[in-house]
């Protein structure tokens, strides 16, 4: 059976799915992935830079965190720190940052520049250079 003959009984359709399958294969093997998710950052994409403190009762935490702009107190928390909450309706309520978790004399505040804003932490926006302070606290938050 010469060439000819062998190509001819192989179809076209069949020699591109060869093809196809091949350079899938090869893809696989070179190690690329793919993904159906967006990336976590985009070019041109606006940062702002936060200093978050933890004030603990044996230590305080201190990190200038980038995030996205726009970003909440719980989203600059959580990317940085073991983080627990409850949901309510109003928003977020942090219980315990790092296993140091709120008991019947503590809870977890937090403050924005010195205050302790009117909204949850998972509803405040930050703009560059926000102080943020989560402190284990005696006080009551409302």
């Amino acid at each position: 059976m010469d060439l000819k003959k062998k190509l001819d009984f192989i179809g076209k359709k069949d020699v591109f799915y060869i093809f196809a399958g091949l350079f899938l294969l090869a893809l696989a093997a070179s190690g690329m992935q793919f993904s159906n998710s967006a990336p976590e950052v985009t070019f041109g994409e606006e940062h702002v830079v936060v200093n978050l403190t933890v004030e603990k009762p044996d230590a305080v935490l201190n990190e200038n965190v980038s995030v996205r702009q726009n970003s909440t107190v719980f989203h600059v928390l959580n990317s940085t720190y073991d983080v627990e909450y409850t949901e309510y309706d109003f928003g977020y309520f942090v219980t315990s940052i790092n296993g140091l978790s709120q008991n019947d004399t503590h809870s977890w505040l937090f403050y924005v520049d010195g205050e302790m804003p009117s909204t949850s932490v998972d509803n405040y926006r930050l703009s560059d250079s926000a102080n943020v302070t989560f402190r284990y606290s005696a006080e009551q938050p409302y």
